[in-house]
């Protein structure tokens, strides 16, 4: 074997030495990294857990029973399908109401008034 030939090898043989090194070092930070995330996630929500916790029992957060029903709101008893029918007809009424406004069919004291009432 000539000596070009075995330098050329050794520097191959190198070459796919260094590629492994870095690929299985990349791979093992990526797992270390991961590994991290999912530590500080556990570690957030064992440190936020009991505070969200305690707030909803001081009723400082309103929350929603399982079936989506909310517990203390406007909308107390209502579901999401209502409440969202609701916002969506107020919205309706606004832009109609505003829409007289802007073609002076009403005046801004009328307006306030009415948008009062929508929106109470």
């Amino acid at each position: 074997m000539s000596p070009e030939l075995s330098f050329a090898l050794v520097l191959l043989g190198g070459a796919v030495a260094v590629i492994l090194f870095w690929g299985a070092a990349l791979a093992i930070a990526l797992a270390i990294g991961s590994g991290l995330v999912l530590l500080a996630k556990g570690i957030w929500w064992l440190i936020t857990r009991p505070i969200v916790w305690s707030i909803r029992a001081l009723g400082w957060l309103s929350s929603r029973e399982p079936e989506g029903r909310f517990q203390s709101s406007a909308y107390a008893g209502s579901t999401e399908a209502d409440v969202a029918r609701d916002i969506h007809d107020r919205a309706e009424r606004l832009s109609r109401l505003k829409a007289l406004l802007d073609t002076n069919s009403i005046s801004q004291a009328e307006y306030d008034l009415m948008k009062t009432e929508i929106l109470g």
